[in-house]
């Protein structure tokens, strides 16, 4: 039996990593390669019999994995992100989960013949969308940053909203009278919502004090983190079932809006962590499902998985009424509802309670297949054609004219500001602490963290943005920056300054173009400004004084164009210049000119 369980073990992690290996080299969406790959191992094959492998531990183990996976979800929850449009996003999640619910839980009475407490139940799992599957789409689509945003969170808020419906739903279908099916709501609810958003504020304070004051130290506080996500989990789930998943979500938005320790090491460790666990859930639970149980070509499954999809842009019309979001829009917000690994774990996990308090109107079974068979679909369509419904409705940012500043420094935040206040989106990028704060307080976006780590790019949402100004004063990292994100942007939209005579360069073949000009350092940049330069925008009325203007005491940074179009000026490629651009330039004073 021991050398069985660590056979399947090793066989579970092996299949989900390879088959996420495969669909990143392939493009494929990586969820439906781990159903894949649990459905072949599991009733195809019979090579794995979970059940009887871990028994009583599967859920447990099911539980705890995702309680992590949304706390790394709320970790990415900040509010900045979202101020303009916080009404639509919550009329996604009251709206469309009640919406969606009932009229999933009707089309499963009338087309899958389900009876009516099933049928509830059923709807109540399936309202819950993908973020595991949505922020990957999202990265790979690049929509514009509204949009992002609005997807990004509602997937990962709607995870814990519909788990407490769903169980909200299960306890009321076990109940006999419609009286108690009532109290049992109002109370199951206001204790889950005041446990939830209590016990997370309380958990995130305990880590934020410990962190911050240094009594646990760096190198433990992953480790920490695990610890206080299990017991966080555990003692709210205790108190009152399901409510950990609210719980764990609200720890982590509480941690990501916080500013007296940095979360950064944390978010890049759950980050790996939560690709391993993905990979592990989908693969255990698909392989506990029984093929002749699966339905999906039948007339039912079909005309139940189009009410499913027809549901989704009705609620997102509603939802987002008087939100100045155009039609396109809202076409594209309607097309992205694809169900992922909660859902699973959700309808896994009741199934099983079904059968043990005796169930009898249904096969609980049913809960599970049905389930499934959605995730399948929607993952199929969705993965398949978002990108090219983005396309067609045109709401992906094709020249994004946002930039990713790397280097926070004083002056580099002076020219991040004239961006910013020009209408340009702007990230600044620093390792440095003191830097990412000045930077916040200047109300700039910020990242703070290794550029080079192998995770950045997923954790910068680069929605809008389209360029990389590496201006930090090592070189090395300029050029090594500018070789990571190459493959992101145009490489003709990787810039960095100009290196000293004195450093040591990587190859200039691995570099980015040159910012500003040739001879254009970081040094000469500091010591302009601490001769008293000025960043100025200039209005070109006309093109020859403006350009004798800029030849005589000026430093040209960037232009734009009446189409706010932003254009890096270069010594190789100065941009034209026409009645009605705008100029930054760097305004030297005379002894600076010079010098």
């Amino acid at each position: 039996m021991h050398n069985d369980l660590l056979i399947a073990l090793t066989l579970v992690i092996g299949l989900g990593v390879g088959a996420q290996l495969i669909a990143w080299r392939t493009g494929l969406p990586s969820i439906l390669l781990l159903l894949m790959a649990g459905l072949i191992a599991g009733p195809l094959t019979g090579i794995l019999d979970i059940n009887r492998l871990l028994g009583d531990l599967l859920f447990p183990i099911v539980s705890l994995s995702v309680a992590i996976i949304l706390f790394e979800g709320g970790l990415s929850l900040r509010l900045s992100e979202i101020r303009e449009d916080v009404a639509v996003v919550y009329r996604l999640i009251i709206i469309g989960t009640l919406v969606t619910w009932l009229v999933t839980a009707l089309a499963a009475r009338v087309f899958l013949g389900l009876h009516i407490r099933l049928s509830l139940l059923l709807g109540a799992v399936l309202v819950v969308t993908g973020p595991t599957v949505i922020i990957p789409l999202l990265q790979q689509i690049r929509p514009r940053v509204r949009l992002s945003h609005i997807l990004r969170w509602e997937g990962i808020i709607i995870d814990p909203v519909g788990a407490l419906l769903a169980l909200l739903v299960f306890e009321g279908v076990l109940l006999s009278t419609t009286e108690s099916r009532v109290a049992v709501v109002v109370s199951t609810t206001l204790r889950t919502v005041v446990i939830g958003v209590a016990g997370g504020w309380v958990f995130a304070r305990i880590m934020t004090e410990l962190y911050s004051r240094t009594i646990v130290p760096v190198n433990l506080q992953n480790a920490a983190t695990i610890m206080f996500i299990i017991i966080s989990f555990t003692i709210s789930n205790v108190i009152q079932p399901e409510s950990g998943l609210a719980t764990v979500t609200a720890m982590g938005f509480f941690m990501a809006n916080q500013n007296r320790t940095d979360t950064r090491h944390i978010i890049e460790f759950k980050e790996n962590l939560q690709i391993l666990l993905i990979a592990i859930l989908f693969v255990l639970l698909s392989a506990r499902l029984e093929l002749a149980s699966l339905t999906v070509f039948r007339w039912g499954a079909i005309w139940f998985l189009i009410a499913i999809i027809v549901i989704r842009p009705v609620v997102t019309f509603i939802a987002t009424i008087g939100s100045g979001l155009t039609w396109r829009d809202k076409v594209f917000l309607g097309w992205m509802a694809p169900r992922g690994i909660v859902a699973a774990s959700v309808a896994s996990l009741f199934a099983v309670e079904l059968a043990e308090e005796g169930f009898a109107y249904d096969d609980p079974d049913l809960l599970v297949s049905y389930t499934f068979e959605i995730i399948i679909t929607t993952v199929v369509l969705y993965g398949l054609t978002a990108g090219l419904v983005a396309r067609w409705l045109n709401v992906t940012e094709r020249y994004p004219q946002g930039v990713l500043l790397l280097g926070a420094q004083e002056w580099a935040r002076r020219i991040g500001i004239e961006l910013s206040e020009l209408g340009f989106r702007v990230i600044m990028a620093d390792s440095n602490p003191g830097n990412i704060l000045a930077s916040q307080r200047d109300n700039l976006e910020t990242y703070q963290g290794n550029i080079l780590a192998e995770s950045v790019i997923d954790d910068i949402d680069l929605g809008g943005v389209g360029r990389l100004l590496a201006m930090t004063p090592n070189s090395e990292v300029n050029s090594l920056a500018s070789v990571r994100f190459s493959g992101v942007f145009n490489r003709s939209e990787v810039y960095q300054l100009a290196s000293r005579q004195d450093e040591n360069d990587i190859s200039q073949e691995l570099s980015g173009r040159q910012l500003f000009g040739d001879d254009v350092t970081y040094d000469y940049i500091n010591q302009l400004i601490a001769n008293g330069a000025q960043i100025e925008t200039l209005a070109v009325d006309d093109v020859p004084a403006a350009e004798a203007q800029l030849r005589n005491g000026m430093l040209p940074l960037f232009s734009v164009t009446q189409d706010q179009e932003l254009n890096v000026w270069t010594n190789a490629e100065p941009p034209p210049l026409n009645p009605g651009d705008r100029v930054i330039a760097l305004a030297k004073p005379d002894d600076a000119s010079k010098a």
